[in-house]
């Protein structure tokens, strides 16, 4: 990460620390504190004020010193993420202790006029019920008829309140709520927190120590107001520079820490350095990907594409209705293509058989009469024969002729 060059960007990485920003309040508040007390009365008296309340910081301040200490570092930070995990439950019960407050002071002091004091009886008594200051006397003050002490003494009561009888029983509800269940409900996260801390108090106060020493190493050594000379002294060197012109070497000019170690401990150091920046790149990453807005980003590309899935896949579906009904039309024209070629086969069919009959009954004919003259041929033969026969033998040669 490279340094701001510009003032305004400097200005804004100094201001994003936190103690520089308490540091510029106090300051700025010790300074109207020290002009009213240059002031007559009664602005003399209100400036002292105002330095008491402004001593309270700088002797807090002292805690971000206790970061050096192996033991006192985790324990300051302990109380930091305690501070912030206390400021949520403070609104709850600040809900809760209103709703108590409000209906308490409007059922017991109905005509009331407006004013700080009731704004301030609002939360006074309901805060301090929760430390344990019940304030039993006022709970069920004594109202209505008149009272007589042991001396014979009468005492006039005040008429009771209309619902005054209401302000027990959820006063009651307001303890069991503030008292039993948010408090012991601020003690688990503390311990959470403290356990948490705890676990790694070794890194905690490593890094505490190291930054410390960066933020000391990286201010002037004479402590304010006598800081104005370090300034000087500085703005002097700066301006004999550039009298000069003199551009020395870069590691002359380099004010920072030093750090003399061997050559393997330069690259084991190295290797260490990659290894954080992997792994702070890596626990980024994760948390950009489980981040709300990227899952969001992420379902509404993955709806996207099935969004343009489903539609390349109605498309493919009416081509395939499309080539479907081309496919029927082409099926029907062959039905009626092939039903015309059945009737035109049939017909052929039929006038072949009609030819083939009538080939066979001309054959039939045909050899019928060859077959009959055949017949008629061999009987002439064989009747001429028979003549020749009987003209050649003698009756009377004959016994059969004779007899």
């Amino acid at each position: 990460m490279s340094e701001p060059g510009k003032l305004l960007q400097k200005v804004k990485v100094w201001l994003q620390e936190y103690w520089n920003v308490t540091d510029l309040i106090a300051i700025l508040l010790f300074s109207v504190g020290m002009i009213l007390r240059l002031q007559d009365q009664p602005f003399r008296s209100d400036g002292r004020v105002i330095y008491c309340v402004n001593i309270i910081y700088w002797y807090i301040r002292l805690l971000d010193i206790f970061g050096v200490n192996k033991y006192l570092g985790p324990y300051v930070m302990m109380i930091g993420k305690m501070m912030i995990d206390m400021m949520y439950f403070v609104i709850i019960m600040l809900v809760v202790l209103m709703s108590f407050g409000v209906a308490r002071q409007a059922i017991l002091f109905p005509n009331e006029e407006p004013s700080w004091k009731l704004a301030k009886n609002i939360f006074y008594m309901p805060y301090w019920m929760i430390y344990g200051e019940v304030f039993a006397d006022q709970i069920d003050p004594p109202c209505g008829q008149n009272e007589t002490r042991e001396d014979g003494k009468i005492i006039q009561l005040p008429p009771c309140k209309t619902g005054a009888w209401i302000v027990p029983a959820i006063m009651a509800c307001y303890l069991l709520v503030a008292n039993i269940l948010l408090v012991n409900l601020l003690i688990a996260v503390f311990n959470n927190t403290f356990f948490e801390v705890k676990s790694i108090s070794n890194q905690v106060w490593k890094f505490q120590r190291y930054q410390l020493i960066m933020t000391f190493h990286e201010r002037p050594v004479l402590p304010p107001p006598l800081i104005i000379f370090s300034h000087m002294t500085m703005i002097f060197q700066h301006l004999c520079c550039r009298w000069r012109k003199h551009e020395s070497d870069p590691d002359e000019r380099d004010y920072g820490l030093k750090l003399f170690i061997t050559d393997d401990e330069l690259k084991k150091v190295h290797d260490f350095e990659e290894q954080c920046i992997e792994e702070y790149f890596r626990e980024k990453d994760d948390r950009f990907n489980s981040s709300n807005d990227e899952r969001i980003r992420v379902t509404s590309e993955r709806v996207e594409n099935m969004s343009m899935r489903l539609e390349e896949v109605n498309e493919r579906e009416h081509c395939m209705k499309a080539s479907l009904q081309t496919v029927d039309i082409r099926l029907a024209q062959l039905e009626d293509l092939i039903g015309r070629m059945a009737t035109a086969l049939e017909r052929l069919t039929g006038l072949e058989r009609a030819e083939s009959n009538k080939i066979r009954s001309r054959t039939s004919s045909d050899c019928t009469d060859a077959a009959y003259i055949v017949r008629q041929s061999s009987f002439n033969s064989q009747e001429g024969n028979t003549f020749k026969l009987q003209e050649s033998i003698d009756p009377a040669e004959h016994p059969f002729y004779s007899v």
